[in-house]
């Protein structure tokens, strides 16, 4: 999970690559671990892992912190 890219639009997308392949969320998938797998699952058909949550929640504003940010 690399390269976040955060579309500030009316409602926030974001944009991650996940084993090279472009996964598109919502706010509420980003934050929380089972949307964000769902997401993935559905989109690429690949399930992540599941880490503990005070590792995801560092990870996620950690990707947050070095995002690119677009504005549309």
């Amino acid at each position: 999970m690399k390269n976040l890219k955060i579309f500030e639009t009316e409602k926030v997308v974001y944009e991650i690559e996940y084993n090279g392949k472009k996964v598109v969320l919502s706010p509420h998938q980003l934050f929380n671990q089972p949307s964000f797998q769902e997401a993935v699952l559905s989109q690429i058909n690949e399930l992540p892992s599941t880490v503990k949550s005070e590792e995801w929640s560092n990870k996620i504003q950690e990707m947050l912190d070095k995002g690119e940010r677009y504005e549309t």
